[in-house]
């Protein structure tokens, strides 16, 4: 399936942390495909961002640190719940996953180093 055709209604956005518009997503079938920067693309689907959501963003309306360091996560951070859990994800994927989080209106956000988010 060739993920980035014409004719897909993509969104693009930035990071949290920065002003360009650095990742393009659009949803098909329950599924989000990601493309981030130039090189990145992966897939996220709804059942796994309900995991997320369930699994780490517990409390709602509690504060919870980004923490995307590819080299150093935050060991309470978002980044580290990431790597932990998927296999196919670094905790630099948390960046973008937060970001489409945010611009679909599931997460707020504030900071920049360190970025807090908060499930709504």
């Amino acid at each position: 399936m060739e993920m980035w055709g014409k004719n897909k209604d993509y969104k693009c956005i930035s990071t949290l942390t920065k002003e360009n518009k650095n990742i393009s997503y659009y949803l098909e079938n329950n599924i989000y495909y990601v493309k981030w920067a130039t090189k990145t693309e992966f897939e996220i689907t709804k059942t796994e961002l309900d995991f997320i959501l369930e699994e780490f963003f517990t409390v709602k309306e509690q504060w919870y640190l980004l923490g995307a360091s590819e080299t150093n996560p935050i060991l309470e951070g978002f980044g580290k719940f990431i790597d932990d859990n998927f296999k196919k994800f670094t905790p630099r994927h948390a960046s973008a996953i937060a970001a489409i989080l945010v611009d679909i209106g599931i997460l707020d956000s504030y900071g920049k180093r360190p970025v807090k988010l908060r499930k709504l």
